[in-house]
């Protein structure tokens, strides 16, 4: 339902924005569909072309494209390759795998510049038996610059009566309407502050006795318009599921980034930036445990024992009267000389 669109492009360097974009579809009598596109551009620095790409689906084609600048047609025939050079006011199209390429050369300098792209559309309207079916992209999803303001018209031949013309526009995400204006009659789209890289998508229904041939359009038998309606209930159905998970999505994370914030604080206030130790003495005038240093460092640090270790445990056995240090040498600089002391040896303590 999506396949087509009729507005994606974009200028080969510098900077620009895209402040508006006026689309006009025309059904035709014999079920074609003529766009007029009025895209204008303010671009910041020097520009010499823009290009648009039209996706084609089966069936499709498109001839009559037309290039022009305050009514002034550019002229074809120039190259249609992205990043070639062409004189301004000349145009190029070609096909490229499934989409139709429409390059235009100009020559912009920190300037607003209004392009007119127009084209006829073979194959998009579809003719049942009871109306025609015409569903497009207005604007497409290729853009890399947001637009700030769209509007779309859609006329057809011939008259229609109000309730025998419907309008729908997609997707619901867009900040946009659609009206029938004040005939209930006349079809049009309006949307702001359309994204980079969103679609915009109208598709309208008329009573099939706007047409009087159906060769440039694509015939389904039976009846449409109730496929139409199941198409798009089915597609607000959709939208509406939509909405709701990323509602509840960010709910969850709302609420699960404040659970995880009042759990912070609770553990916080309760155990502090420290682990809690239920010892609250400021001063030991002895170590705290009966380990002998050595061992405790074997255990600190996971048994590699550093060598002020090893001397804590000679100072240790000096303390306990097992070995017996007397200061010898100079007084600025003494040593320790290291005899047994009173204590027999065999009575160190072993832990």
């Amino acid at each position: 339902m999506y396949k087509r669109q009729v507005g994606s492009a974009t200028a080969f360097a510098k900077e620009f924005t895209l402040p508006e974009a006026e689309v006009t579809v025309a059904l035709q009598s014999d079920g074609s569909v003529v766009v007029m596109e009025e895209i204008t551009f303010d671009f910041a620095g020097s520009f010499s072309g823009a290009f648009r790409d039209i996706p084609l689906g089966a069936g499709e084609r498109i001839v009559d494209v037309g290039v022009a600048e305050l009514g002034v047609p550019y002229r074809d025939g120039a190259c249609a390759q992205l990043g070639c050079r062409g004189a301004a006011g000349t145009f190029g199209t070609t096909v490229v795998g499934d989409v139709q390429r429409i390059v235009w050369h100009y020559s912009a300098t920190d300037e607003r510049r209004t392009f007119e792209v127009s084209y006829r559309m073979i194959g998009v309207a579809v003719a049942y038996d009871d109306i025609v079916d015409v569903n497009l992209k207005v604007w497409g999803d290729e853009w890399k610059t947001g637009l700030e303001r769209l509007s779309a018209e859609f006329t057809y031949p011939g008259d229609a009566t109000p309730g025998e013309v419907r309008v729908w526009g997609h997707p619901d995400r867009v900040d946009g309407s659609t009206s029938l204006g004040a005939s209930g009659t006349a079809p049009s789209l309006r949307a702001a502050g359309v994204p980079a890289g969103q679609w915009v998508e109208m598709r309208v229904t008329a009573p099939r006795s706007v047409l009087s041939s159906t060769g440039g359009a694509v015939l389904e038998s039976g009846p449409g318009l109730q496929r139409v309606l199941d198409e798009e209930a089915a597609t607000s159905r959709w939208e509406a599921a939509q909405r709701w998970f990323g509602r509840t999505l960010a709910a969850v994370l709302i609420l699960g980034g404040l659970a995880s914030v009042v759990f912070l604080i609770s553990a916080y206030r309760r155990y502090g930036d420290e682990p809690r130790v239920e010892y609250d003495e400021k001063y030991e005038s002895s170590p705290p445990t009966a380990l002998d240093p050595a061992l405790a460092a074997a255990l600190a640090f996971q048994g590699t024992v550093p060598a002020a270790a090893l001397s804590a445990s000679v100072f240790e056995l000096v303390r306990l009267g097992y070995i017996a240090a007397t200061g010898v040498g100079d007084v600025g600089e003494p040593d320790l000389e290291l005899t047994m002391g009173a204590a027999p040896v065999s009575s160190i303590p072993t832990h």
